[in-house]
């Protein structure tokens, strides 16, 4: 199959769901939010100390990677094309809300969009393809993510019909034609045909989200830290979110503002964005609290 093929040919016109920006009232019950004191901090707040280590596992350095190339990706601008998939139903519609919410507490201007196939989807403008929908099987959903990434679909390994959520980046070489960097993510919206019991799709969601706003990777850790933090691996799928996040931990709200929020300006690598942490903790640990009370609802109350 050729790499750049879909299916399904390209309409003339793309008919592209455009989601206005939140209303006046949220916006000023997100602002009203954010000026008021923020909550107590959960009694298990890692200290900086355990951050810097909880930040090594999550923000590793590749074997050979020059540790102060640049790693950011996003200007806090992109589109996002949230994709319809079978079963997805009003999720993509409920997502794009909650990355509008975010986008406007971190003062970025995202654009997410809805469409209910790939080829609706603005192709050239596209940074974060978000497919949503039960797992359509590993050979469709790799000629969706070749598709919308333009490259060969086995990049990714393992069987993705298997997945229940999973982001695949593609960094172009700066040569060619289009050098944006582009992002795949597949979300899904029930454990059809993967697990026979319920799951949680907007934890599934909020994860893949922050694997492909920040980067972080999934990492093992003894106490609930953050929502790409591995606690327990339970043999029983609907005990996973006992012990390991649902939402957004305060961690998760400072690797935000570190990639994509104030902090932003002077975090142009992984090592000024650990600096960064040392340096402006207890700043970046109030400010978390603020972002952690505004986007409750995107929230693990536990952590």
């Amino acid at each position: 199959m050729d790499a750049r093929s879909e299916p399904e040919p390209r309409p003339v016109s793309r008919p592209v769901t455009l989601l206005a920006v939140g209303t006046l009232v949220a916006a000023l019950l997100t602002v009203s939010a954010l000026l008021r004191p923020p909550p107590p901090l959960p009694q298990t707040t890692p200290t900086l100390a355990e951050a810097l280590e909880i930040f090594d596992k999550a923000f590793p350095i590749p074997d050979g990677v020059d540790p102060t190339s640049a790693f950011r990706l996003w200007s806090g601008d992109e589109e996002i094309c949230l994709i319809r998939g079978p079963g997805a139903g009003d999720l993509p519609e409920r997502f794009a809300g909650h990355l509008y919410d975010l986008s406007r507490t971190f003062g970025l201007s995202l654009s997410p969009q809805v469409a209910e196939r790939a080829v609706n989807c603005d192709h050239h403008e596209t940074a974060i393809y978000v497919f949503l929908g039960a797992n359509p099987g590993d050979m469709r959903i790799r000629q969706i993510m070749s598709y919308t990434l333009d490259t060969p679909g086995d990049q990714h390994g393992g069987d993705l019909g298997m997945a229940l959520g999973f982001t695949q980046i593609y960094r172009p070489q700066q040569t060619i034609a289009n050098p944006r960097p582009r992002i795949f993510v597949y979300s899904a919206s029930d454990g059809t045909p993967i697990i026979d019991a319920p799951i949680q799709p907007q934890s599934i969601f909020l994860e893949e989200m922050l694997h492909a706003l920040t980067l972080i990777a999934d990492f093992e850790t003894e106490e609930m830290r953050s929502i790409t933090g591995i606690v327990s691996r339970p043999d029983d799928y609907t005990d996973w979110y006992e012990t390991n996040a649902r939402g957004y931990c305060v961690l998760d709200f400072v690797w935000l503002d570190l990639t994509l929020g104030k902090a932003r300006p002077v975090t142009t690598d992984v090592q000024a964005m650990r600096r960064t942490l040392v340096r402006t903790y207890p700043d970046l640990l109030r400010r978390a609290a603020h972002h952690r009370q505004a986007l409750s609802h995107l929230a693990d109350p536990r952590c």
